[in-house]
């Protein structure tokens, strides 16, 4: 019987195996299509259409899936357009400093106060901070630069995670005769929610803001959940 799924409704009945229960079968399938648009195996599970993009019907019935051979995807007809891998919103979110930030010799917070993008809703412009999601995974990363070197002071851009009781760090970049500062490193919300970057920087010193979302910037991208 599990051939039988495989006889082509649009194919004379003499292009595969004949028989009255061949017929039927392929007769009853063809109806199916016809009528109702949808198939099942024999053993019950559904049949999803599938092809290249080119092949993809037109959008316009709201609520059809497909799945797309090319991108390996599922996608889905809003009634306008196909929605799929390749039009999903980022996991993520970048913030930014508009202003200048002067340092003091002591560690500050770095004032995050403007969302460039915030697709997966994790950016705290109040807090200035990024708050994963719960049982989440993904990389942070921050960079800062300065109007000018050091001179020789030791600065440093630190990544912090809340885990409960204190902040810990998770990321660092130290430079004594350079004004930009970098840093990146995974992540797991199981330590912490929240993360924040902080500066450690000479009196006198500036993070300056660059073109929006360059200096200072601080992102987030989840990779995906762990339970």
């Amino acid at each position: 019987m599990a051939g039988l799924e495989s006889l082509n409704p649009n194919a004379p009945v003499d292009s595969d195996p004949v028989s009255l229960g061949d017929d039927a079968i392929r007769e009853t399938r063809s109806k199916t299509i016809t009528t109702v648009g949808v198939e099942h195996y024999l053993d019950g599970p559904h049949k999803l259409p599938s092809g290249t993009t080119s092949a993809r019907p037109a959008a316009g019935r709201s609520g059809r899936a497909y799945f797309n051979t090319d991108s390996k995807s599922t996608e889905y007809d809003d009634g306008t357009a196909w929605q799929g891998y390749t039009t999903r919103k980022a996991a993520a979110t970048i913030l930014w400093h508009g202003t200048n930030v002067g340092l003091t010799g002591s560690p500050i917070e770095i004032p995050f106060d403007y969302i460039i993008d915030d697709p997966g809703g994790y950016a705290s412009t109040q807090y200035h901070q990024i708050v994963m999601p719960p049982n989440s995974m993904g990389i942070v990363t921050s960079f800062v630069q300065l109007d000018a070197a050091p001179g020789g002071y030791g600065a440093t851009l630190n990544i912090e995670q809340w885990d409960g009781g204190t902040w810990q760090q998770v990321a660092t970049s130290y430079n004594q005769a350079t004004q930009f500062f970098n840093c990146t490193s995974m992540v797991d919300s199981r330590w912490g929610q929240n993360l924040r970057a902080t500066f450690l920087g000479p009196p006198g010193r500036t993070i300056i803001p660059l073109a929006l979302g360059n200096s200072p910037r601080f992102g987030f991208h989840m990779i995906g959940r762990t339970s």
